[in-house]
């Protein structure tokens, strides 16, 4: 593999050309004292030559050695053959956090993922060719690390990384209302981050709600989580006494670790006992396999060959000996259980003394270290099962009513109650208690339900719940059950330029509200809001774009005079589909909002539109304004008298 850098004077036209003075502070890679492993150097030509494709490194290429996480950006802009990966390293002492680059031109790697104390503690960043790679040639034209100029940088910071732990926690073992919590709270936290005029309370306030949807995780029935406290130290392996906790053992969750749980060293007198449970449960995040040692036998014993000769159980594929891994473990893509009470009947005893990373590499990220113990099963009680039937018939007459014409808020109200309700249905040996609540909870929740508002027949208000993720965007799609954000800006006052006024903020080509039923979308809002309605966007790689999806359908109205635009869903540009990913105000649009957001099955009466108390814009001698509001006399611009349209100037 090679690395050519080109002339100072060629690289400053290149800086100049992707606009340094607007950007945050910028630190350029030099080039000027590489040093190389696995490589030939040419100090005339600069040009690196790699003859193995094993951690082939390019150092001391001129960035910052200590102090990273100060950068919030690192950027390369380099060529690369097709087929042909390329990485960069942050090293930390002897470890290292991989960032790939698969694709030429200028790719942006943002740091705000690396965890913090990773960062604070970096010591360099090289590049290198991939070890799962024939060598090939790059050509890099600058690298560069960047910093946040923004004064709000920390607490969009934060946010971001509280957004993403939240998006690598696992489903698995969680209760829905629990999960939905979460991902309400990482819907809401980016529609902040997305906000043009954020504050600094609303940024906190979003991090926090996350930080405690993510804390507030409920297990399902019969799953624990193993702690810090479980690891103790031990007097002997014969006689080993009650124990006393090890404060000094990790236990470290969402973030890379070589050694995620217990003790490095895998002490023989160290671990936790687990005999008490069926199963051990890791979940990661991420390619890096867990390694679990347990039951050390004696000082320094290792697993051998066979079980008979072996003095420890070494559960991990890298190991030379396989056979306690294909005993005792099961692997379910990123979930990794251990049969703990297979090993209890082999040995009279299940203790972990620790949970590592597999092979070389970053760490491990493990999002769950769980014990599971079998519930004991009191189902035949005849009062629970009553219950349980009476609590079903709830849900299931919960569930066959459309929500699709009620608001929001009522909707949501009756959902929640449902998923509460399922959570329960789960379990067990629920409280017959706890299920008549929930019960009690899904009927008033039904009886509470509030249709939409209809100004006039066939028109409807376009709610966040028309906004899902589906499973494609051709005839056969289907929604799916994953909780999404849709940002929601109606009423809400004025928003700036580039706002996010409906739908997702990255327009992600599989969530969209599906229109394809309406004829009309309607915006009511500020007179010269320029706009941005961005429909029918395919999948990723298909006619441009970017890893959010390929190309779009993008129509750039103007709020007109009367404060309404009416797109038609059946137009010929639409090319006969109307799957509305986003509504966002142009980057050149003036301050504003929207009132209403509505669509329409067939024709309509435009004055109706801008009337919430009167649906027939009739009432004999009323004034109103666009949006809704009754007058006592006309106000200068647009009124509504007597059902029509009049301008006072």
């Amino acid at each position: 593999m090679k690395f050519i850098t080109k002339s100072l004077l060629t690289l400053a036209l290149l800086l100049g050309a992707v606009g340094v003075a607007n950007a945050g502070e910028k630190v350029y890679a030099t080039f000027e004292n590489p040093s190389n492993t696995n490589t030939t150097w040419d100090s005339a030509t600069k040009t690196f030559t790699w003859s193995t494709t094993y951690y082939n490194q390019l150092r001391n290429i001129g960035l910052p050695t200590s102090g990273l996480g100060a950068y919030t950006k690192l950027v390369i802009k380099c060529t690369i053959n097709a087929g042909d990966k390329f990485r960069i390293l942050v090293y930390k002492g002897s470890d290292n956090q991989t960032l790939w680059v698969e694709q030429s031109g200028e790719t942006t790697l943002d740091l705000t993922t690396i965890p913090t104390d990773f960062l604070a503690a970096a010591t360099e960043i090289c590049l290198s060719g991939s070890n799962q790679a024939a060598p090939g040639e790059v050509v890099v034209d600058y690298v560069y690390l960047e910093k946040g100029d923004d004064p709000l940088f920390a607490f969009k910071d934060a946010l971001q990384k509280a957004i993403n732990v939240g998006k690598i926690q696992s489903q698995n073992f969680k209760t829905n209302l629990s999960w939905n919590a979460l991902q309400d709270a990482i819907a809401a936290g980016e529609a902040v981050l997305a906000k043009t005029n954020v504050t600094e309370e609303e940024l906190t306030a979003a991090a926090a709600a996350v930080n405690n949807a993510i804390s507030g995780l409920k297990l399902f029935e019969g799953y624990t989580q193993l702690t810090a406290a479980d690891f103790k130290h031990y007097e002997s392996l014969a006689a080993p006494g009650e124990g006393t906790v090890v404060n000094n053992a990790p236990c470290v969750l969402n973030q890379a670790s070589d050694l995620p749980y217990g003790d490095g060293n895998v002490g023989e007198l160290n671990w936790a006992d687990l005999a008490g449970y069926d199963k051990l449960v890791v979940i990661t995040s991420g390619d890096i396999k867990p390694r679990f040692c347990m039951n050390r036998l004696e000082a320094n014993g290792q697993q051998a060959e066979t079980q008979a000769d072996s003095k420890m159980l070494d559960i991990n594929p890298n190991n030379a000996f396989t056979w306690s891994t294909e005993k005792y473990q099961t692997i379910d893509g990123n979930i990794f259980s251990i049969d703990l009470k297979k090993i209890v009947a082999d040995y009279g005893f299940a203790r972990l003394h620790s949970i590592k990373k597999q092979g070389w590499g970053a760490g491990v990220v493990v999002t769950d270290l769980l014990l599971y113990k079998a519930p004991e099963a009191t189902t035949d009680d005849p009062a629970i099962m009553v219950n349980k039937l009476s609590l079903q018939a709830a849900v299931d007459k919960a569930e066959a009513i459309d929500l699709s014409t009620k608001t929001s808020e009522s909707a949501k109200k009756l959902k929640d109650a449902v998923v509460a309700a399922k959570d329960l249905l789960a379990m067990t040996a629920p409280g017959i208690a706890e299920m008549e609540a929930a019960r009690r909870a899904i009927l008033q929740a039904i009886d509470e339900l509030v249709d939409t508002d209809i100004l006039a027949d066939g028109i409807y208000d376009l709610t966040q719940e028309m906004f899902v993720e589906w499973t494609g965007i051709d005839e056969s799609a289907e929604p799916t059950e994953n909780a999404i954000g849709c940002a929601y800006e109606v009423g809400t006052g004025e928003k700036g330029a580039g706002t996010t006024m409906y739908g997702n903020p990255s327009v992600v080509w599989k969530t969209y509200a599906d229109l394809s039923a309406y004829d009309h979308l309607l915006i009511v809002g500020t007179p010269g809001l320029q706009l941005r309605v961005l429909f029918n966007r395919l999948e990723v790689g298909n006619g441009g774009g970017d890893g959010n999806g390929g190309a779009l359908t993008e129509l750039n109205p103007t709020i007109g005079e009367d404060g309404l635009v009416d797109i038609d869903l059946k137009a010929e540009n639409l090319n006969g589909a109307a799957r509305l990913n986003a509504i966002k105000l142009g980057w050149g649009s003036p301050a504003g909002q929207f009132t209403k957001l509505q669509v329409v099955k067939g024709a309509y009466d435009p004055v109706a539109v801008g009337l919430q108390a009167v649906k027939t814009g009739t009432e004999n001698g009323a004034i109103f304004n666009l949006s809704g509001q009754r007058l006592a006399q006309p106000k200068k611009g647009l009124n509504i008298i007597n059902g029509k349209k009049v301008v006072i100037k």
